[in-house]
């Protein structure tokens, strides 16, 4: 996947792919396209043509979810010249259809890349509100979900995809975040801009980072066949012509005014312009169109976006309260909305403070946990840390509670992907294979069907060489939640039997979800008896219990003669020997390519420090050298070790 196509993927995954686009009608006394110079307008009035507010006191959801449907009203102007305002169906039917064919003008722009595919196709199927759609609209989705199915990744390649988007997203977090509670250290600064970054980090980001790994196994099976071929672009350019359609007979059903629904050519700048990198195109344009999209909520985040990236957070907040007055509510959550929360919150901790911020930080934190799926982990991490940061600045108990409540029932939903890699880990490797191919496929399907099997072999193969070294698996995204539900427990001291709890919760048929000892013993409230690992070292080579390495560990070796120290940082796991016994008595061996070059003398010490990624957490081993002679001539040295 080449720099400008990831780019391009980034922006729609992470801007417009997550987003669940829809239009709602708010008050106004003019005709829908309006009349109004939107330029010598402020951002409220472009909504409001009566030039009340649009802030929550006067339309927005007061509430913190945005999903319950309460959109304004509109009056259109029927050829009699008399006003008419639309009702409740006629308003989900315009959002609707706006939706729908902003979702077939993404499916055409982003052939190359099945990730997008995959998206619309989960949140069609979950979010979709049942309540809100006609029989017009639930047989146009119908013929794009069954588009779409035909060219959707292989199942193990979907949830490959999404393990390592989650791993990569945690680690990023872990890269913003010195440590789970930083942002209450009112000595030391703490960037939350770099926070939202984190948080936004896509799967196009993670499958880009991955293109350019060397050592992954499965690299191959992972970077082939995102992009669409010609006679599957062809099918999908087909669902322009059902869009069409499907515009004409929701006008039509429910009288609508046509120049409510967006045209393609309207739909098509529009993703234009939002898909562009060069912000300040994308600014002047969505500025000067107002008067076209501004009844289109979709508009609103787009345009808030601009103004974050510009620094006008003033601006930025503005439209989000425009944003919050004129979604329609058709589907279950919101999820453009609180994707973009993060960025409000940011632009709103540079432009409000006091009672003024409390008041929208609380509503923008709650509105994320109220509007995110169970996948939505990392969105619901934001909203814990911008409780806590609430409580850093008011003092007041309830925010760190919440923000507790948050992570708990955070780790709670991803402890499930930890016992299933646990699962995997501790049995053989199960081969991945195909369903048998259908008796009346044609050439094309036996084709697409012969190579899908190829690559499933080649995937199985590699997955069954990297057994061969496979340390314990480690669920980034729940190691994270951990260390930061460990750390707010303390904080406001838990009872004993919340501490029961949380370690009932990360356990699994009596024994804890983490295979890797020290990682179990961190979370944990119950002591355990320090450990003495059986390790040994040699000129060659490490081994070390399999249990006290993971998935992601570094192991550091420290060589110490006197005042003088050696680092050596390049430790592999290159062998992992699994015994019949349990993962108690798996032994992994490492070796280290500049260790070897290393000349040993008979006064040094070394410190082995197994690090995890997790604060403060590291497993450290000590030997010195037993026993050491010289070489001489063709006769190499040797030297022992003993471990102290």
């Amino acid at each position: 996947m080449g720099n400008s196509g990831s780019v391009r993927l980034r922006r729609l995954i992470s801007i417009i792919l997550l987003s669940s686009m829809a239009l709602t009608i708010s008050s106004c006394k003019s005709t829908a396209s309006g009349n109004s110079n939107e330029n010598d307008t402020s951002i409220s009035d472009s909504v409001m043509s009566d030039g009340s507010s649009t802030s929550e006191e006067s339309g927005a959801n007061g509430n913190s979810s945005q999903t319950s449907g309460e959109a304004s009203d509109i009056q259109v102007i029927k050829p009699n010249g008399e006003q008419e305002e639309l009702n409740q169906l006629q308003k989900n039917s315009v959002a609707m259809l706006n939706y729908m064919t902003m979702v077939s003008q993404k499916i055409e722009n982003s052939k190359s890349s099945r990730i997008f595919l995959e998206k619309v196709y989960t949140e069609l199927i979950n979010n979709t509100g049942p309540d809100k759609i006609d029989k017009t609209t639930q047989y146009n989705l119908s013929n794009m979900l069954d588009i779409i199915e035909d060219y959707r990744m292989l199942d193990i390649k979907r949830e490959r995809l999404r393990y390592i988007y989650d791993q990569d997203k945690a680690n990023t977090i872990k890269e913003a975040l010195p440590s789970p509670l930083a942002v209450m250290n009112i000595v030391q600064s703490f960037d939350w801009k770099k926070m939202v970054v984190s948080v936004a980090y896509t799967a196009v980001d993670s499958i880009t980072k991955y293109a350019n790994a060397n050592d992954a196994l499965d690299k191959q099976f992972m970077l082939d066949g995102w992009s669409l071929d010609d006679e599957e672009a062809k099918n999908i350019h087909k669902n322009r012509k059902r869009t069409f359609n499907y515009m004409i007979d929701i006008v039509r059903n429910y009288e609508l005014p046509g120049n409510l629904a967006l045209s393609e050519e309207d739909i098509q700048s529009f993703v234009e312009y939002a898909d562009s990198d060069n912000v300040h195109k994308k600014m002047q344009f969505f500025e000067s169109n107002k008067d076209k999209y501004r009844f289109f909520s979709s508009y609103w985040i787009e345009l808030a976006d601009c103004y974050y990236e510009t620094e006008q957070y003033s601006k930025c907040i503005e439209c989000v309260d425009t944003y919050e007055s004129v979604y329609a509510g058709i589907f279950r959550k919101d999820y453009e909305y609180s994707q973009f929360l993060p960025k409000a919150i940011v632009a709103l901790k540079n432009v409000s403070s006091g009672e003024e911020y409390r008041k929208k930080a609380e509503k923008y934190a709650q509105a994320m946990v109220d509007n995110s799926g169970e996948d939505d982990w990392s969105l619901r991490y934001f909203a814990a840390q911008t409780y806590i940061d609430l409580y850093a600045q008011y003092k007041d108990e309830a925010y760190i509670k919440k923000a507790y409540d948050i992570t708990l029932n955070n780790v709670n939903s991803l402890t499930k992907k930890q016992i299933e890699l646990n699962d995997k880990y501790l049995n053989e490797v199960e081969d991945c294979k195909l369903g048998d191919m259908p008796d009346t496929a044609d050439d094309n399907e036996k084709s697409k069907y012969e190579s899908q099997k190829k690559e499933l072999d080649e995937y199985n193969k590699s997955m069954r060489e990297k057994r061969k070294a496979e340390c314990p698996p480690l669920y980034e995204p729940l190691s994270l939640n951990c260390e930061l539900l460990f750390s707010l427990a303390d904080k406001i001291n838990v009872g004993e039997s919340e501490k029961s709890k949380i370690d009932g919760i990360l356990k699994n048929e009596g024994e804890s979800i983490f295979l890797t000892k020290p990682i179990s013993d961190k979370f944990s409230f119950t002591q355990s008896d320090k450990q003495d690992y059986d390790a040994s070292l040699s000129k060659d080579e490490l081994a070390l219990p399999a249990d006290i390495l993971c998935e992601g560990a570094t192991v550091t070796a420290i060589i110490e003669n006197g005042d003088d120290k050696k680092e050596f940082n390049d430790w592999k796991v290159f062998k992992v020997d699994r015994s019949d016994n349990g993962i108690d008595s798996f032994k992994a061996y490492l070796y280290s390519d500049e260790i070897k070059q290393h000349t040993w003398s008979k006064d040094e010490t070394v410190k082995i420090i197994v690090s995890y990624g997790i604060s403060e957490l590291t497993t450290e081993l000590s030997f010195k050298v037993s026993d050491y002679s010289d070489g001489w001539l063709f006769i190499p040295g040797s030297v022992t070790f003993e471990k102290i």
